[in-house]
């Protein structure tokens, strides 16, 4: 039904305890989560909750990308040869968190408002895992986050190098 990616990004927030009861955490292991009894609450959570980590991945590249793109060219029409870096910073940062709270966080707080209220909704029914449930459960990560922060780590270290280069040769 879903790609290695996502199913890996589910697996984080579904989590077994010693017993093999799965517990849904919702809203991250420092909150409450559930208790899945059922397969059928499993089949009714899962692809809710796909639906909201896709669509809070996709707001976030979308968004992102458009408020850079948006910016960029904003401080390109008010920029020419003569306008001063600093200038053109400000005129970048002023632009970009503009766009950036329309296109990345304001649909990013809506998704989360619609799913804190339905989130409580259809999990009404199911037990509640308490505190000192959440905290026996394995928080190791798994291979996928350790190989996705690895590649994240080195592209940041990658990118600052291209940047100092980039800075020296000015």
């Amino acid at each position: 039904m879903g790609s290695a990616w996502d199913e890996h990004v589910l697996d984080t927030f579904f989590k077994k305890d010693r017993r093999g009861s799965l517990i849904f955490l919702p809203f991250g292991g420092k909150k409450p989560g559930y208790h899945i009894d059922s397969p059928t609450d499993e089949q009714k959570i899962k692809p809710f909750a796909r639906m909201y980590f896709l669509g809070r991945a996709m707001f976030q590249i979308l968004g992102n990308t458009s408020a850079m793109l948006i910016a960029l060219m904003i401080m390109n029409a008010h920029a020419d040869r003569c306008t001063p870096i600093a200038q053109q910073i400000k005129i970048f940062l002023v632009a970009f968190l503009i766009a950036g709270t329309l296109f990345e966080f304001l649909p990013l707080w809506l998704l989360w408002r619609l799913y804190r209220k339905s989130i409580s909704e259809i999990c009404s029914a199911m037990p509640v895992a308490g505190p000192e449930e959440i905290s026996q459960l394995d928080w190791s990560m798994s291979p996928f986050r350790r190989r996705a922060l690895m590649i994240f780590v080195g592209s940041m270290v990658l990118l600052v190098g291209i940047l100092l280069v980039a800075i020296a040769r000015r």
